[in-house]
């Protein structure tokens, strides 16, 4: 068994409302799938070099796992499958569920009520393990949809999806991507299940995937090996090159906000910013908006390259439109970003980002702007990046993204809630609430337009730090949670940059950030005004 179905396995056995009376292991077989065709010598020397660049591990034994349970071993054929549905109805089962990289076993579906579970990535099976992976990646998809799919007698529905980038380079690394993800699939669902019944279960949408299969794709065919090969190397030359001339490098964008305005979300306008430039020794990244005393300050992340380790700094922004050179507000031993701000029980606090320490840490601030110090923890042992905090109905909502096993930061939007600042933070049952690499992790304050709460977030689906959009929530409770996309802005505030992943407004400021790429040697910039 796979490490991911051993992890999914583990998951679902802690959950307490749910148990595994019996487990049924299949010898190795196709499933009706055809027989994988020979490679070409190209082909396999780029798979076998991809996938000794991705370390999978051992593979896990799943007995140990379920010692309680009762276990079948036999071979996958009818007269087996026939006695095998026997066997399971007597069980009083609700799901039945089906690991591995087959299609469904649509016989299985009759043994519960719920049918048969199974994992579906991409446009389907095919003989290898990793073909949807190939067909992504050949076709110049960046991102790869997968699934928690149920076949019951008279139905096939989605129950859970999440969407990952695809790394146009290495399949088997897009792979064990979406491996991991979707190992968190049935504990999702038979969570939503048991928090919200059948009605509260999935997506409206039917599954476009059908029992029978689909049209394979033959991973490993030479003309499907050239495109991700020819890619690596322009993608190892073209870096190879700008390493040599430049960096990247972060700027910030600042502009007057008109009448007090807010933007339409809907159809967003970059006109009016104009760029803060870092010294030629660093970048400037992740800029928040704060007022104190009636003057206005910006806090973000600075990076020197000869550090490598982020610290928060601040700027003022003076009566002209410009701004201060950047001064320290906070350094750690690890890496900070994200410098989150909210104002509670009259005190100033700070969350900056801080997955290196594996901890969700708050300061509170001693003197204003350059002295804070440790409060509380408000989480221990999660690598959590952009943690952002909205209170409303009385209560205060925690967003953030983890990195859970081996996984994406970018990909999974987890939410809790408490009843003040410093907690205790409960999880939400539906976490993680948005499982979408182009919309999950937070870029920024949550925003209040005529009634609307409007989040920013970031879309990572071509590359970290792409864009930006904004989510208009729909729900927002204890027990539910729903938002959709109403529009976005990237690279187009400005004529230097090819990505943005910080907006945020205040009274009279509106602030954002971008890639640019920083030739080497002497380069400087002055802050200009903000007209």
């Amino acid at each position: 068994m796979s490490k991911w179905d051993a992890f999914a396995l583990r998951q679902i056995r802690d959950l307490p409302f749910v148990t595994i009376p019996i487990a049924v292991a299949f010898e190795s077989a196709e499933n009706g799938q055809p027989p994988a065709q020979p490679l070409s010598m190209i082909s396999r020397f780029y798979l076998h070099l991809d996938r000794r660049l991705q370390t999978t591990g051992a593979m896990a034994d799943a007995v140990p796992l379920l010692a309680d349970a009762k276990w079948l071993f036999a071979p996958k054929c009818q007269k087996f499958l026939v006695d095998c549905v026997e066997q399971l109805k007597r069980q009083d089962l609700d799901v039945v569920l089906q690991l591995g990289y087959a299609r469904p076993l649509i016989e299985l579906a009759d043994a519960a009520p719920l049918g048969v579970w199974f994992c579906q990535h991409g446009k389907g099976a095919g003989p290898n393990a990793d073909s949807f992976a190939w067909e992504a990646i050949s076709n110049g998809e960046s991102t790869v949809e997968s699934t928690l799919e149920s076949v019951a007698t008279d139905t096939t529905r989605v129950l859970c999806k999440s969407v990952t980038s695809a790394d146009q380079c290495f399949p088997h690394r897009t792979a064990l991507r979406i491996y991991w993800k979707a190992a968190s699939f049935p504990t999702r669902a038979l969570t939503a299940l048991h928090y919200r019944g059948l009605n509260g279960l999935g997506f409206s949408e039917q599954s476009q995937a059908t029992p029978q299969g689909n049209a394979h794709y033959v991973a490993g065919r030479t003309q499907s090996v050239v495109v991700p090969m020819v890619r690596s190397g322009i993608k190892i030359a073209v870096k190879s090159v700008r390493n040599v001339l430049g960096r990247e490098s972060w700027l910030i964008g600042l502009r007057r906000r008109k009448i007090s305005a807010l933007p339409d979300f809907e159809r967003f306008s970059s006109a009016g910013f104009v760029t803060v430039h870092p010294d030629h020794k660093g970048l400037l990244a992740d800029p928040f908006l704060i007022e104190h005393e009636g003057r206005e300050y910006i806090f973000c992340e600075e990076l020197l390259y000869n550090d490598r380790r982020g610290v928060i700094s601040w700027m003022e922004i003076l009566n002209d439109g410009t701004v201060t050179s950047p001064r320290s507000a906070l350094r750690r031993p690890y890496h900070l970003s994200y410098p989150f701000l909210i104002r509670a029980g009259g005190e100033l606090f700070m969350i900056p980002e801080t997955a290196r320490s594996r901890n969700i840490e708050l300061y509170r601030c001693v003197r204003f702007p350059d002295q804070w110090e440790l409060d509380s923890i408000l989480m221990a042992g999660v690598a959590a990046v952009d943690t952002t905090i909205l209170e409303a109905h009385g209560k205060y909502w925690l967003f953030t993204c983890l990195k859970e096993e081996v996984g994406d930061t970018a990909d999974d939007l987890h939410l809790y809630w408490a009843d003040s600042l410093r907690g205790p933070w409960r999880a939400h049952p539906l976490n993680p609430v948005v499982s979408d690499v182009r919309n999950a992790r937070p870029a920024g304050n949550i925003v209040r337009v005529e009634g609307a709460l409007i989040r920013p977030s970031q879309d990572c689906s071509k590359r970290y730090g792409w864009r930006i959009k904004y989510n208009r929530i729909l729900a927002l409770s204890e027990s539910d949670y729903k938002e959709e996309t109403i529009g976005s802005t990237g690279a187009s505030w400005c004529d230097l940059v090819n990505g943005a992943h910080t907006w945020n407004c205040s009274e009279r400021f509106e602030v954002i950030d971008g890639r640019v790429w920083q030739p080497r040697g002497p380069f400087r910039r002055t802050s200009r005004h903000a007209a």
